[in-house]
């Protein structure tokens, strides 16, 4: 660096005019020895004391050369010797530029004002470490870091940082300085890195400090492993000579960037307020400082080359701050494991789950868990991998599901083949009982109709067919009417035509066995429109009875999502309801008077044997019935429809 400035500065008072970088301008220089920090303390003091007594002679004496005070510092080359002479030249304002000082402290600029540098601040250089782990997805990595500002800084920023990338960290540990008492020290810290089988170690240390443990590192045979090195000791001969140094793994460093200028070193101009006006480019770099007084520079990426035991450098890669930008050729990198094997080394506390799968954290670290499958009607949301997600009412997911699936709607379409055979039936049965009404209509005056019962025929075959014309109510999508009338309509019309048949068979039995013994009874509920009356009021009964319960508890559309896991029913609600389940009963009660009376008449002349035709009918309602229900509580629901709308029919 000596020879560096020393040179420079002879390019600028001794180049020709055409050469100069500043015309008509002349440098001197005085070189301070920066070993420690009590020395650049003591040279800081030095150059402000010979500012005052420069600045005295020049206010007794007008002609006196003033120039020949101290303009800029330039150095030195550690964070942490750094920090004091910032703060005292920043209060005079005086200008200095470090080379190698990256601390992030010394970007506040209240408190050091006239500081700049040549040299990225580490909170870039954290960055950068954070991108190659994420490159490489080593989430599973330990920290070491050398006893000082730097390495302290470093690594408690980039500690803060790693989680916000899923990166844990597995051990940190502080590099001591060497001495009879901390030689057990750095035997543990090696241990340590050992006991959490970590396969990639981010190392943020000067390159003094990182030699002195190094030799344990080799001891203790830590083989095999990635090293993540910082700017001070990445590029360094001090560690890359170390004797069987190529045994520790692969060492990807950040080193800062550095071009080539034959006959010229970079010189920055050296008053303050020029300083912030600083941006030309430079082979195609821009070089600028921003308010902080930070380069916009980069890093290189580089990577520990072995040839034998010959040791060198390979550029693989840049890393931008502004914006955060990672570029790296992987396949520039010997890995350490090159002879066997080319794939990236893993550093990771647990394998990735599968597909569905949630983590069950298994410590304090979130890289640690276990894996659990997410159960049915649940999915695993990225964001969130640790929980498994509900899906929604209308959704549905198998085991091990990352995303929820739409149930399918189950209904009874009308272009549905299903629904066609079925319409094709009712239009068939409303046929035939429309044209025995018309037929029964037009010779309603014949003695064959009037014995067949006549008036009450015809209201038995339109109550059939209002019946039957109910099962319309199941096909298509629930509406609220069709949810109103679907039950009201055919309880009200079945009652009517089972009311009509009740009333039929008891009059039979009535003529044949029961009126010659309570002869005025019947005669005086034949003439006094017993039978009309009888039909009229068994059918109010259940129409108000329908009324009440739809008017308290009213059917609606509804969606049935508990029958089938993966699809929904499409019904209607309270169709079970202990009202619809009355109405039920008050019609079983009556199909078992109608096939009470209907059987009674079974042993009747043959002129008058209808009594045997009609015990069919009920009959045969108690056992549509029976199966009905039987079908509802133990079978498929989406088939129940079309069950329905044929109990219906027939």
């Amino acid at each position: 660096m000596l020879q560096a400035m020393r040179f420079t500065v002879e390019q600028i008072n001794n180049g020709t005019r055409q050469q100069r970088l500043l015309p008509g301008v002349k440098l001197g220089y005085q070189l301070y020895d920066s070993c420690s920090i009590s020395a650049t303390m003591l040279a800081t003091l030095d150059l402000l004391e010979y500012n005052s007594l420069t600045k005295r002679e020049g206010d007794k004496d007008p002609n006196y050369n003033t120039s020949q005070g101290v303009l800029a510092v330039i150095g030195p080359d550690s964070s942490s010797k750094t920090f004091m002479p910032a703060f005292l030249l920043g209060s005079y304002l005086i200008p200095q530029i470090s080379y190698q000082s990256s601390n992030e402290m010394l970007s506040n600029k209240l408190l050091y004002p006239s500081f700049y540098r040549t040299i990225p601040n580490d909170k870039n250089q954290v960055a950068a470490m954070i991108q190659i782990l994420v490159r490489f997805n080593w989430t599973w990595i330990a920290l070491l870091a050398s006893d000082n500002a730097y390495g302290r800084d470093g690594i408690q920023s980039l500690y803060k940082q790693a989680s916000d990338y899923g990166i844990c960290v597995a051990y940190q540990g502080v590099i001591p300085n060497l001495g009879p008492d901390t030689v057990q020290t750095m035997r543990n810290i090696v241990q340590n890195i050992l006991k959490t089988k970590v396969n990639t170690i981010v190392v943020f240390s000067s390159k003094t400090e990182l030699s002195k443990l190094m030799p344990y590192v080799l001891e203790q045979n830590v083989t095999d492993k990635v090293w993540i090195g910082s700017d001070d000791w990445a590029t360094s001969s001090l560690i890359s000579g170390i004797p069987g140094i190529q045994a520790i793994g692969t060492v990807i460093g950040v080193s800062n960037k550095f071009a080539i200028i034959p006959g010229f070193v970079e010189f920055e101009r050296k008053i303050l307020f020029w300083l912030k006006q600083v941006n030309f480019t430079l082979d195609n770099t821009s070089v600028y400082f921003d308010m902080n007084g930070d380069p916009p520079t980069g890093y290189d990426l580089t990577c520990w080359a072995w040839r034998g035991k010959s040791w060198s450098l390979r550029d693989i890669g840049t890393f931008n701050p502004d914006p955060i930008t990672l570029t790296i050729d992987a396949d520039k990198i010997e890995w350490h494991n090159a002879d066997y094997s080319k794939q990236i080394p893993l550093s990771i506390c647990s394998p990735p789950c599968p597909r569905g799968h949630k983590k069950l954290l298994t410590g304090q670290h979130t890289c640690c868990f276990h894996c659990q499958a997410c159960p049915a009607d649940t999915f695993l949301n990225i964001s969130d991998p640790t929980v498994c997600q509900v899906c929604l009412p209308e959704e549905w997911s198998p085991e091990e599901s990352e995303q929820c699936l739409s149930r399918t709607i189950l209904l009874l379409d009308w272009d549905n083949p299903l629904s066609i055979a079925l319409l094709f039936f009712l239009a068939s049965c409303v046929l035939m009982t429309s044209s025995s009404a018309i037929i029964l209509l037009l010779n309603l005056s014949t003695p064959v109709a009037k014995s067949a019962g006549g008036r009450t025929c015809l209201l038995m075959l339109a109550a059939l067919t209002a019946a039957a014309m109910s099962s319309l109510c199941h096909f298509g999508r629930p509406s609220p009417l069709a949810c109103i009338l679907k039950q009201p309509l055919f309880i009200f019309s079945f009652t009517v035509c089972l009311a009509c048949i009740t009333v039929r068979s008891l009059q039979v039995v009535c003529i044949f066995k029961f009126a010659s013994k309570l002869p005025p009874a019947y005669d005086k509920w034949t003439k006094n429109h017993g039978p009309e009356l009888t039909i009229f009021i068994v059918s109010v009964t259940v129409l108000l009875m329908s009324v009440i319960r739809v008017a308290i508890n009213p059917p609606k559309p509804s969606q049935d999502l508990d029958f089938y896991f993966d699809s929904i029913v499409l019904e209607c609600s309270n169709t079970l309801s202990p009202g619809a389940g009355l109405e039920l009963a008050y019609v079983a009660l009556l199909s078992v008077l109608c096939f009470s009376f209907s059987y009674m008449g079974k042993d009747l002349p043959a002129n008058y044997n209808e009594a045997k035709c009609i015990t069919f009918s009920p009959h045969g309602v108690h056992d549509l019935l029976d199966d009905l229900l039987h079908y509802l509580l133990h079978q498929q629901r989406p088939l129940h429809h079309g069950c329905i709308c044929v109990c219906n029919t027939l």
